[in-house]
């Protein structure tokens, strides 16, 4: 897993040169050739923004947010990555409710044990089902590290985030449809989970961001 992630990052790079079909940040908010353009693969805030850059899901509003920020930073044809994704990526975290894009050092670190992620997540799951020995999970998606805000009056949360569905055994004793979820945890401990309506609109408003699911989410 932790080679396939390197490859992600690595891709995502080195896609900002060849601008095949697509201005890129650096290519947008500044010249060719200069410091600006070339430090995009200077370390993991830069990688960070070209990720969120190529995100189909990302608006031209927030592009141009993007180049705005990128050009308060830049001087001298230098710019400070770390400043420009702190204050891009908090701006859209307020206007979306989650991180688009995790920070690149917990995308890399990711020799993680997602048997055991997902045995927290179906554990919990299973303490607020009728019968839990019924459950059936399905996994459209992959975690990922990200800053997620379930509704506009809630707080932040920063963890692991994974959308899923479940159908499991009513009171009848029959299977009662699926029932979306999602779930945020770090080491092991749950920070925020829902069952229902939040969960169905953080799901489908985050669906094109999200990984495909990791291998050992489909392994019984």
């Amino acid at each position: 897993m932790k080679m396939a992630v390197f490859r992600y990052i690595s891709a995502a790079t080195a896609a900002y040169c060849l601008a095949i079909s697509a201005p890129t940040l650096a290519q947008s908010a500044g010249p060719c050739g200069t410091r600006a353009c070339n430090s995009i693969t200077d370390g993991p805030a830069a990688a960070r923004l070209q990720l969120a850059w190529d995100a189909l899901a990302t608006t031209t509003e927030q592009r141009n947010k993007m180049i705005e920020i990128v050009k308060e930073q830049t001087v001298n044809g230098a710019t400070l990555w770390d400043a420009t994704a702190s204050k891009y990526f908090e701006w859209r975290a307020n206007i979306m409710g989650y991180d688009p894009a995790p920070p690149a050092s917990r995308l890399i670190s990711s020799a993680t044990d997602w048997s055991a992620m997902k045995k927290v997540v179906e554990d919990h799951i299973r303490s607020h089902l009728i019968d839990p020995g019924s459950a059936d999970f399905r996994w459209p998606y992959g975690f990922v590290f990200t800053t997620y805000k379930p509704t506009i009056f809630s707080a932040k949360v920063t963890g692991w985030f994974i959308c899923g569905a479940v159908n499991a055994k009513n009171r009848m004793g029959g299977y009662a449809g699926e029932t979306p979820f999602v779930v945020i945890q770090d080491n092991d401990e749950i920070l925020f989970s829902d069952m229902g309506t939040i969960a169905k609109i953080s799901c489908e408003k985050s669906a094109s961001n999200m990984p495909p699911p990791q291998p050992q989410l489909h392994a019984r």
